[in-house]
């Protein structure tokens, strides 16, 4: 099984026959929120223009990239593996649940690409789009309202191959950059030197009130931008008070 990945540039999101230009824009949005970038558009309308790319900040260069086809056949010729999206019940499949595609999509090696196939907003995928998919995919919604906007549905199912692939968001403070020992001393000589010269850091106060600032500055994880600005802030205030307000 090939290891799960973040960027998923071996799928392509096929739209067939969208009617729609700010929902290819908003298409175009939910991939780049969720790690696609290959969009292929069959016999859409004409989306290069302002109303599309207006739907679609940040990710203009999907939008750039868009490759067209006249049909689905041409669409997926060069795919091994098709995820076709309907909210039809009725065929011959059995649907999937995002989760099961996945753990489909995941059985596959390098040399496999695979497509997430969305109908029209109006009616979805015919009988005859679906019968060229090798797997069928339904998006759980409640019973009263079963039909999804396009943009929705690309989001939804985009979003659960990114969730199953990503680790937990926490892994974002991983990317922070965080001060070392020098730099939290620096905080703490400082702000020592500003108690000092308001008067408040006498020599009788020097131990206990070192010991705090220590504590204090020594006792977590400080990002490098706030003990910039913790110092910036406590320079200011020192010229302030020198220079009389």
């Amino acid at each position: 099984m090939k290891a799960p990945s973040r960027r998923f540039d071996d799928i392509a999101v096929i739209l067939v026959r969208p009617a729609g230009k700010r929902n290819i824009g908003s298409a175009a949005r939910a991939m780049k929120n969720t790690g696609f970038s290959d969009l292929v558009l069959v016999a859409p309308p004409d989306f290069r223009c302002r109303e599309t790319y207006d739907m679609a900040p940040h990710s203009h260069d999907i939008l750039d990239r868009a490759r067209t086809a006249a049909t689905l056949e041409e669409a997926i010729a060069d795919r091994h593996r098709v995820f076709g999206v309907t909210a039809r019940t009725r065929f011959k499949s059995q649907r999937l649940v995002p989760a099961e595609a996945w753990k489909i999509y995941t059985k596959r090696d390098r040399h496999t690409r695979s497509a997430l196939v969305f109908g029209p907003e109006d009616h979805g995928l015919s009988n005859e789009d679906l019968s060229l998919c090798q797997h069928l995919v339904g998006i759980p919604t409640h019973p009263d309202c079963l039909s999804l906007n396009l943009s929705q549905a690309v989001l939804l199912l985009c979003h659960a191959f990114y969730s199953a692939a990503a680790p937990a968001l926490d892994e974002v403070a991983d990317r922070r950059e965080f001060s070392s020992a020098d730099d939290k001393l620096r905080i703490e000589e400082a702000a020592a030197a500003l108690l000092t010269e308001t008067g408040y850091l006498t020599a009788a106060r020097e131990k206990p009130i070192r010991d705090t600032l220590r504590r204090l500055v020594h006792a977590g994880a400080i990002e490098t931008r706030d003990t910039r600005n913790i110092i910036a802030a406590i320079r200011h205030v020192r010229y302030v008070l020198k220079n009389g307000g």
